[in-house]
């Protein structure tokens, strides 16, 4: 399956997912890239979001549950539950440094 959502500043973030894993990381996308975006995917493959984005047709909300995540957290050879956690971040983090 697939995952679209808002990323705000006019974009939009399109990650797949593949057997429980990222099959394709998180990228940006204007509103016009996306579509196409969509467009080009296998209308076979879902594609799910969090919120409601009526501009993409195809997105269904749905959201993870706590009970598969925690079941695939704990399998073997998952490399996301020793440290250091770090976030994804779609952007660079913009950091103001204290004056």
């Amino acid at each position: 399956y697939c995952t679209i959502g808002d990323a705000r500043r006019k974009s939009f973030f399109f990650a797949r997912v593949r057997d429980r894993a990222l099959a394709e990381t998180p990228t940006l996308y204007s509103e016009a890239e996306m579509k196409k975006k969509l467009d080009k995917t296998e209308s076979t493959i879902p594609i799910f979001c969090s919120e409601p984005l009526p501009q993409f047709q195809r997105a269904v909300i749905r959201y993870p549950s706590a009970v598969v995540l925690g079941r695939v957290a704990q399998e073997a050879g998952r490399g996301f539950f020793l440290p250091p956690l770090e976030p994804i971040y779609l952007r660079e983090p913009h950091i103001t440094m204290p004056k």
